[in-house]
């Protein structure tokens, strides 16, 4: 089988890192496929023809579909991947809605109530590396804020509110999107509060990545998010930078055990329900091996 991913970018910018891990789930799971990451905007008749075509943040680019159809001989199979949910109600959504009765699958959680035009909607889980987002060496002392999307959009990820919540304190631990997985590993490791506060609402990776590392993060408010992580383990903040402070502070102040408890509580629930690389790749080579 041969697989093609289109993505917005090719780099270790945060836009890559579930392209990345998609690759190495079938890399893994199924070695005999012959995969290309390429962008989304290359001249595909320089391209082998494809089984397979991977549209990863499809809802950012919808036309990308219709160029598929038309660049590739054979007919591939069109996997339309969505990020998020922010194209809903926007001018987009129209394109967006068009795009999906396109393609062969759908992977995404889609809003309530709306029903996917395409033949199939799967919504997946976080592809969290759970063989590597650990939790650290017994008896390493936690300090300090660490904000992995300090590099991301102050509308899309908070980060002037967070900001401003840390005003006057210990200057935070900032991500810049270049490092690796056991990079970001080792500063969730370290960390005593993690900063994963996101416009969008679903549940982000550096929520789960956080948690998995043995650490309490503070995140947006969104029932869908609080929801999944279960009652404790984290503490959930509007855009206000005053209540985004109060809800560092806390966390700051809890004891050792309460903070150990708390954490392996919200931990367990990520971990039953399958939010890591690991339990979610069974599923993703299924689908694939299904279309082909």
């Amino acid at each position: 089988m041969r697989i093609l991913h289109l993505s917005r970018k090719i780099n270790n910018n945060p836009c890559t890192i579930k392209p990345q891990k998609w690759i190495d789930v079938i890399t893994a799971y199924m070695p005999d496929a012959e995969q290309e990451w390429v962008h989304r905007d290359s001249d595909f008749s320089t391209l082998a023809a494809p089984d397979v075509v991977i549209i990863h943040a499809m809802n950012s680019a919808p036309r990308v579909v219709d160029k598929v159809r038309k660049g590739f001989p054979g007919n591939p199979k069109v996997v339309s991947v969505l990020t998020n949910n922010e194209w809903i109600g926007s001018d987009a959504h129209d394109a967006v809605m068009s795009a999906m009765s396109r393609s062969d699958l759908v992977i995404g959680k889609l809003p309530a109530k709306m029903k996917c035009p395409a033949p199939k909607n799967v919504a997946l889980k976080a592809l969290v590396d759970a063989s590597v987002f650990t939790l650290p060496v017994e008896g390493q002392r936690r300090e300090g804020v660490f904000m992995p999307l300090a590099n991301r959009p102050s509308r899309t990820h908070w980060t002037e509110a967070a900001n401003a919540a840390l005003w006057g304190g210990s200057d935070p631990v900032m991500a810049d999107g270049s490092r690796t997985d056991s990079e970001m590993a080792a500063e969730y490791q370290r960390a005593l509060v993690v900063i994963a506060t996101q416009e969008d609402a679903s549940l982000p990776y550096s929520a789960v990545e956080a948690i998995l590392c043995g650490a309490i993060p503070v995140v947006s408010d969104h029932k869908s998010v609080t929801s999944t992580l279960g009652r404790v383990g984290y503490r959930a903040v509007s855009k206000d930078p005053v209540e985004i402070r109060e809800a560092i502070q806390e966390i700051m102040a809890l004891p050792e055990e309460k903070y150990r408890k708390e954490n392996e509580i919200c931990r367990n629930n990520l971990l039953k329900a399958g939010h890591t690389l690991q339990a979610q790749a069974p599923k993703i080579v299924h689908l694939l091996s299904r279309l082909a």
